[in-house]
């Protein structure tokens, strides 16, 4: 979770994959402190519990693991590519 807020603000991708479960700041919060400093791109939670951290930290969207590759790249092809 760290990781990935200090590489979103460095490099300022044009999506998130976003997994809830991860070491020393957890999915939920990194995802706040990303929204809070204004990354606006999407950020898609990776989890394999409920969809209840959906709203709480404004992702864009959610998958449930496991993931299935084909379900995975529609998403990412739906949210940088809207119809």
């Amino acid at each position: 979770g760290l990781e990935a807020v200090e590489k979103a603000r460095a490099y300022e991708p044009d999506l998130i994959l976003m997994y809830i479960n991860t070491p020393r700041l957890n999915g939920v919060d990194a995802t706040t402190r990303l929204r809070q400093s204004g990354f606006t791109n999407p950020i898609v939670a990776l989890t394999a519990s409920s969809a209840r951290y959906f709203d709480q930290a404004s992702f864009t969207a959610y998958l449930r693991k496991p993931i299935q590759m084909p379900v995975l790249l529609k998403e990412i092809k739906k949210l940088l590519h809207p119809a």
